[in-house]
């Protein structure tokens, strides 16, 4: 207290001598001695007579001396222990604040009946229950069994091994849905080494197995303070090492002078190289020299902005000289007082890389070939056309002068002759419109209304002759090539008309609905029908499927109708029951 002598304090009270500064303290200390008669190690925040703050922890019985009552009291200074507390205080109050700002989900269990014992804000979120609801309950109050299990397994596993286990990929079913989780679990020993908590830490991967989304963020976040204490333990720099050695991912950490700091294990393993092998050599020494330009303006990207990953992809060199595409990130960590370093971590995609080299090759030739082909039946039908022409005009000549001079048998062989060469005609003409659908026309918002009044045009003669009756009502108006849609309906309505019944007015119904992305058309007609046998030829080239003597045709119609409905991303087929008529469906991207 301050005190020079005890002349200073006898025969003083301890109001008179301050010693009991704080008059709550008093008050409950009065109280205490009013109704116990004794206090034990009662806590006292005073102040000497300089005004210093100290703590002291004091026990205080009533006792007589010559027949007066009297306070007996022994006291000791706690300060040390007081201020050990506080500090203690204060670096729990931090590793809760790390603990609450982690993205990752973290939790802690005891190792004996595996309840929780912690759980972060994170995990809360992520399971859609309050740690309250989780703290002092296992697995099998929240999951179903077959679930828990495998989280059971793999605690008792991470347990028996004294050993970090890495769970890759765990289906979890939760409150707000089913997830996939990254989970690492880490045995925690306390001071005598006994392991008396396990600690796990879980990144909710559903995205990236969903959609195979590359993985853009920085493995340097696993080094951000994850694994908490709840026992007032530090973090491991150790468990902090493992972590990063047993990624998938090559990463390093180079200075701001391009000095190289660190290289993972799996660094070397992808590429060949240790620290060692590439101490002296500057970082650019590995890019292929195409992409050096590209990754030196990432680089300067992540220079410019700090904290923020900078995504790319291009070539590193390994050791056997080889070149290996890598995709990844690259991140400013230098104002991070625990990293100050640039961190890159990259992935191996040579074989995706290679995979789409091969599908471009191969598509330039599929291209090339098509171009080909379609020129080589252009060229092939074109020319075709002047000698068959002669051919058709002299038959024809020969038939006209001298049919009444001919017998039976060579008028006959002149008509098969003259009919040969018209279907010969008509073939290298539907040839022609073959080659030219794949052709890009011109794409304009068309009236479909307006495309089946033209083919009902088109097709006046045949339509009359064979008293066709053919409806349709509400039809769309959809971006697509206007002169090939004319072609695919008149394909199809051409179609409907030669293969009718005998005896039978032929109708046709047409009809389009919305159907998700797409129009999707039915043309219904009460025609012959086609077997179920023929589904997969009745859309190939040149096949007919039935008497060439009854049905004329070269067998190009419904090939080119095909081609028109897959040049406008769509899909044709058809139902049919024989005997009963057909309907042809196609789908038209809306």
């Amino acid at each position: 207290f301050g005190f020079l002598n005890k002349e200073e304090v006898l025969g003083k009270t301890a109001r008179e001598l301050n010693l009991i500064s704080k008059p709550e303290q008093r008050e409950e200390l009065t109280e205490m001695l009013r109704k116990y008669k004794v206090v034990k190690n009662f806590e006292i925040e005073s102040f000497t007579r300089q005004g210093a703050s100290f703590w002291i922890s004091t026990s205080i019985i009533i006792i007589e001396v010559e027949n007066e009552p009297c306070l007996f009291s022994i006291s000791v200074d706690i300060s040390n222990r007081k201020k050990a507390e506080s500090e203690v205080r204060q670096l729990n109050h931090f590793l809760d604040t790390i603990l609450e700002n982690i993205p990752n989900m973290v939790f802690v269990k005891d190792a004996d009946e595996l309840r929780f014992v912690r759980f972060n804000k994170a995990g809360e979120k992520l399971l859609g229950y309050s740690r309250n609801d989780l703290i002092g309950k296992n697995d099998y109050d929240f999951f179903p069994k077959e679930q828990a299990d495998f989280f059971t397994v793999k605690d008792r596993e991470a347990l028996d091994r004294n050993n970090v286990t890495d769970i890759a990929e765990e289906k979890i079913k939760t409150s707000t849905g089913e997830l996939w989780l990254h989970t690492k679990k880490i045995p925690v020993a306390n001071e005598s080494g006994k392991v008396v908590y396990l600690l796990g830490i879980s990144e909710d991967i559903t995205e990236q197995k969903k959609a195979r989304e590359e993985l853009l963020e920085l493995n340097t976040q696993l080094g951000q303070k994850v694994a908490e204490r709840t026992n007032e333990v530090n973090a491991s720099e150790k468990k902090f090492r493992a972590l990063i050695e047993n990624s998938a991912d090559a990463i390093s950490m180079v200075s701001e002078n391009a000095e190289l700091l660190y290289l993972s294990l799996s660094f070397e393993r992808l590429f060949g190289y240790t620290l060692d092998d590439l101490k002296d050599k500057h970082p650019s020494w590995m890019i292929h020299p195409e992409d050096a330009e590209k990754v030196q303006d990432v680089f300067m990207n992540a220079m410019k902005n700090p904290g923020i990953p900078q995504y790319s992809i291009h070539r590193l060199r390994h050791k056997t000289k080889e070149w290996v595409y890598v995709e990844g990130t690259m991140s400013n960590m230098l104002n991070n007082k625990n990293v100050k370093a640039i961190v890159s971590n990259f992935h191996d995609i040579t074989e995706r890389k290679n995979s789409e080299e091969k599908i471009k090759k191969y598509t330039v030739e599929l291209e090339r070939s098509n171009k080909e082909l379609e020129q080589f039946a252009y060229i092939a039908s074109h020319d075709l056309q002047e000698p068959l022409r002669m051919v058709g005009s002299y038959m024809q000549l020969l038939q006209k002068r001298y049919k009444d001079k001919l017998d039976e048998d060579a008028n006959e062989f002149i008509y098969y002759a003259v009919d040969g060469a018209m279907r010969m005609k008509q073939l290298i003409n539907d040839l022609l419109n073959y080659s030219r659908t794949n052709k890009e026309g011109e794409l304009s918002n068309v009236i479909f209304t307006d495309v089946l009044n033209d083919v009902i045009q088109n097709l006046k003669t045949s339509i009359e002759e064979n008293n066709v009756i053919i409806n349709f009502a509400n039809m769309p108006v959809i971006y697509c090539d206007r002169t090939q849609m004319i072609q695919l309906f008149q394909n199809l309505i051409s179609n409907s008309i030669k293969f009718k019944k005998d005896d039978v007015d032929p109708i046709i119904n047409i009809n389009a609905e919305k159907v998700g992305p797409n129009w999707l058309f039915s043309l219904e007609d009460n025609g012959i029908g086609i077997e179920a046998q023929y589904s997969d030829k009745i859309f190939i080239i040149f096949k007919q499927l039935h008497d060439k003597s009854k049905y004329k045709g070269t067998g190009i119609g419904l090939a080119i109708a095909k081609k028109i409905v897959e040049r406008h991303e769509g899909k044709i087929w058809f139902e049919s029951t024989p005997g009963n008529g057909t309907t042809f469906y196609f789908t038209i991207k809306a």
